[in-house]
């Protein structure tokens, strides 16, 4: 009987065996697919640089607190602290701002589209991070009115034509269009830079301002070991800048290799999306067990066929078939049957990429997506189908056939025993596993359970442009003139976030540093957020030439800082807010969101509470539900009453390229 014969006799006569290996090998392959996809992403972060192991990226200890360390640096100090040193090949920053809608002036508003992640960078910037163009050049970059696209926002804009000498127009400023000069090729999904992004020529600003540390550089060094002489030479110099009279940390600058910067946790205000080493290997080290309990199940589930399959195989043996032949054709069932469910597999993939669920892998996990993955998961199918047949197939051609003819058959000593190491072996990682899934679940329920210090629930949040966050009372007003909708308000950034705004100020004779927080007058009452001392914000802050400011309780403890005193600067303190589980450990304050008090009013629109899925999308104003969980009507609702008051029919679908996108506020006190 031929091997392909042979296969589908056994699965035809031991169905329930071979659909339960089936099963069990397909989820398992599903998820090792799934699993690494998640592992690749991190472990491949801004890999992608042909300079990689020579860029790095500039870190400070100004403006942080308990050891942490900034992303920030500011210009002037860049200026004379890494300057002249003959291992820096290349110094550059690039700044990301908000995301903008975009638009070509002749095409005019229709053409319309975004957001779009917007940078501001100098020219060596492109150099370190390697932009390739595939139209036009840089050489125009440094120029006033110019502008780069990436390959992704031309398409979406212009279809397969040239860009380049096009105009746009930003969030609808018509007075200062821009003329695209290049088109950069796509970075990679796990990459710093957006793929969906634009980059302009940061010009002068703050260039001499030794205050403002907003600015991210990378380096280029000559050579990797160079980096610790660079690192030395730099803390130096910055001594020398500052003067001696200035108590400075010997390792106040570091330089973090690119390739590192996901993983690097101890940095405030990373442009960088964070990851975990220790939670990528665990995931690696779980995709690794999937398969092993695969193979050892199967194992299991052919040996348990031993003993029905042994008088089969005897004849053959008695009508002159040889050990070896019968082997392979065993070996061959099993990797027939690893094969199988190795494109059962991909359907499971295939499927899984297609629900909610697949947002919370960063890469995209449909088949074919990553070509590695999926041909390095069929030959450990293979591998697996084949290893697990190997000792099935020697140990049932052990036997003599007089053994079977007499019926005295049965699992030697030896192979029980093996049998039950193996079943005891796959009963203690499953058990590990599952303890392992519970104490998730149970950290899970924390965070969506436990009491954070203000109201996530009934919210959406989403990014109010420009145009739109000039009249926001009037926004305010259309939305809350639905029943469904009980309040709104706005932010200058989501509540929850990785870093903002450190702002440094003298009080009571002394530095002290905090994160500023630009917010409505009715924000704290609509986040839930108990005022502890003091009083909350009202409309008549806004009206008010001074800033108005609400610290937060570990502000107060740290700085002892005084209800109803002033700033230096002339800064009122209204209040004290209650701690939230996600401000404890830095000393953030909230002021009032006023158009006087140096707030950018707009200038780069506001967040109106709603919440995106993704981090890199997630937008701010809360509007509130009125009762119940949020649902897709209320969705529809919130939108069209929004996009109705715009003028701009966005809100359709999440994969519509134009669309914007709502959920919940808890999304992202979970992410």
């Amino acid at each position: 009987m031929t091997p392909l014969k042979n296969f589908f006799h056994v699965l035809k006569k031991y169905k329930i065996a071979s659909l339960l290996n089936v099963i069990g090998l397909s989820i398992a392959f599903a998820s090792f697919m799934i699993i690494m996809t998640q592992v690749k992403y991190d472990l491949s972060f801004d890999r992608h640089y042909k300079n990689a192991d020579r860029i790095f990226r500039v870190e400070n200890q100004a403006m942080t607190e308990n050891g942490k360390y900034s992303a920030n640096t500011s210009r002037l100090v860049a200026e004379k602290v890494f300057a002249a040193e003959p291992e820096i090949e290349k110094t550059g920053l690039i700044q990301s701002y908000q995301q903008l809608d975009i638009y070509d002036q002749s095409l005019g508003k229709d053409s319309r589209q975004g957001p779009f992640h917007f940078y501001t960078a100098e020219p060596d910037a492109l150099d370190i991070l390697e932009f390739e163009f595939v139209h036009g050049s840089p050489q125009r970059f440094s120029e006033s009115g110019t502008v780069l696209i990436s390959e992704q926002v031309a398409t979406a804009i212009y279809g397969d034509q040239n860009p380049v000498g096009r105009s746009l127009i930003f969030d609808k400023d018509t007075e200062h269009p821009v003329e695209i000069v290049g088109v950069y090729k796509n970075f990679p999904q796990n990459a710093t830079i957006r793929s969906n992004s634009i980059v302009r020529f940061i010009g002068q600003e703050n260039a001499g301002n030794g205050n403002n540390w907003n600015y991210v550089y990378y380096i280029r060094l000559n050579a990797r070991e160079n980096a610790e002489q660079v690192m030395q030479a730099m803390n130096k110099k910055y001594q020398e800048f500052v003067g001696t009279g200035n108590s400075v940390p010997d390792n106040f600058f570091r330089l973090t290799p690119i390739t590192e910067t996901h993983f690097t946790q101890s940095v405030s205000y990373s442009p960088t999306d964070t990851g975990n080493r220790a939670t990528v290997y665990s995931l690696m080290s779980i995709g690794v067990l999937i398969i092993l309990i695969a193979m050892i199940n199967f194992v299991n589930f052919s040996t348990s066929l031993i003993p029905t399959r042994i008088r089969s195989i005897n004849v053959q043996k008695v009508l002159g078939g040889s050990n070896a032949a019968i082997r392979r054709n065993m070996i061959a069932e099993s990797a027939g049957l690893a094969v199988v469910s190795f494109f059962v597999a991909l359907l499971i993939v295939h499927a899984f990429s297609g629900t909610p669920l697949a947002s919370d892998i960063s890469a995209p996990c449909d088949v074919g997506a990553d070509m590695p993955i999926l041909w390095g998961t069929a030959l450990i199918a293979v591998a697996t189908g084949i290893l697990s047949g190997i000792y099935p197939a020697f140990y049932s051609t052990s036997f003599a056939p007089a053994l079977v003819v007499k019926g005295v058959f049965g699992l030697t000593p030896k192979g029980r025993r093996l049998r039950t190491v193996l079943i005891s072996v796959q009963y203690a990682i499953s058990i590990t596993l599952i303890i392992v899934t519970l104490s998730i679940h149970r950290q899970n329920r924390y965070m969506q359970k436990s009491d954070i210090g203000f109201q996530r629930e009934n919210i959406l949040t989403t990014w109010v442009p420009r145009e739109i966050a000039d009249k926001r009372k009037t926004l305010a007003d259309k939305l809350t003139s639905n029943p469904a909708i009980t309040d709104v308000t706005f932010a200058a950034g989501p509540f929850v976030a990785k870093g903002r705004m450190r702002w440094g100020r003298s009080y009571k004779g002394k530095g002290i540093t905090y994160d500023a927080y630009p917010v409505a007058s009715n924000f704290l009452r609509f986040m839930g957020i108990r005022i502890t001392d003091g009083r909350d914000f009202n409309e008549n802050d806004d009206l008010k030439p001074e800033i108005s400011q609400i610290f937060n309780e570990t502000s107060q403890r740290k700085d002892s800082i005084t209800v109803g005193e002033k700033m230096e600067d002339g800064t009122n303190i209204v209040g004290i807010a209650r701690d939230s589980i996600f401000n404890r450990c830095n000393t953030a304050s909230i002021r009032s969101h006023s158009s006087r008090s140096g707030q950018p009013n707009g200038a780069r629109g506001l967040r109106c509470a709603i919440c995106s899925s993704r981090p890199t999308e997630r937008i701010f104003p809360p509007s509130r539900i009125s009762s119940g969980n949020p649902s897709k009507s209320w969705f529809r609702t919130a939108s069209s009453t929004l996009d109705s008051w715009t003028k701009r029919s966005e809100i359709n679908t999440t994969k519509n390229k134009n669309c914007r996108i709502y959920s919940p506020c808890s999304a992202c006190c979970r992410s």
